[in-house]
């Protein structure tokens, strides 16, 4: 990945600033959507406005966090790793037993939905 490093005057900084914190985008994406539209104009390339731009670029951010949320919902916990809940005990002695519990037919809690009864 390229690293560069810009310079800016106070007064355009605090406007990006501004502008970042208006549409909920961080300060480095909007210099970079902006300077990729400067680079289209510039080269006569057809561009759209800045905000298009920018919402564009903040719904392919969205998009990626939500299919990431979605991947990692679908991992498996190892039985012996560290409970999620934030306890300190393995999987299988917290919520991971109450979820075999509520799986056995015998059991009171057979069927039914909910969380953990540990947290």
């Amino acid at each position: 990945m390229a690293t560069f490093a810009l310079r800016f005057s106070d007064d355009l900084k605090e406007k990006a600033q501004l502008f970042s914190k208006r549409i909920g985008l961080s300060l480095n994406a909007v210099i970079i959507v902006a300077l990729d539209e400067y680079l289209r104009v510039r080269t006569g390339k057809k561009s759209g406005s800045l905000i298009d731009s920018v919402a564009a670029e903040k719904s392919n951010v969205l998009d990626s966090a939500n299919t990431n949320d979605l991947a990692q919902a679908d991992v498996l916990v190892s039985r012996n790793a560290p409970c999620s809940c934030g306890s300190g005990k393995k999987y299988k002695k917290c919520c991971g037993s109450y979820q075999i519990t509520k799986s056995l037919p015998g059991s009171p809690l057979f069927g039914r939905s909910g969380g953990t009864t540990c947290c």
